[in-house]
């Protein structure tokens, strides 16, 4: 896995752009994750981390690889810092 930074990823903000992208609301992404709209709000609000399990099954819903969900979830700061990393290993990614 990717070491994004020394602050920790945000998961919430993440999640609000992949479901904004769908046009969903906080409802209608509990309904397909099968969970509690209260635990999805909790997460995009960052009050509670998501579970590994609940982080592949958000990955696999919007179809995108957790790559890119934990790059969606970092800092810019985060992000420039670890650029050559990042750039190398979904370089790796796309060619495989």
């Amino acid at each position: 896995m990717l070491s994004m930074a020394s602050k920790p990823l945000n998961y919430g903000r993440a999640l609000r752009i992949l479901r904004a992208l769908r046009g969903w609301s906080q409802k209608d992404l509990a309904k397909e994750l099968t969970i509690s709209t209260a635990h999805i709000s909790l997460v995009e609000n960052n009050l509670r981390e998501p579970s590994e399990g609940l982080l592949e099954r958000i990955a696999e819903l919007f179809e995108v690889p957790p790559q890119v969900f934990a790059l969606l979830s970092s800092s810019v700061h985060s992000i420039r810092r670890n650029q050559t990393e990042l750039s190398t290993h979904l370089m790796g990614q796309i060619k495989e």
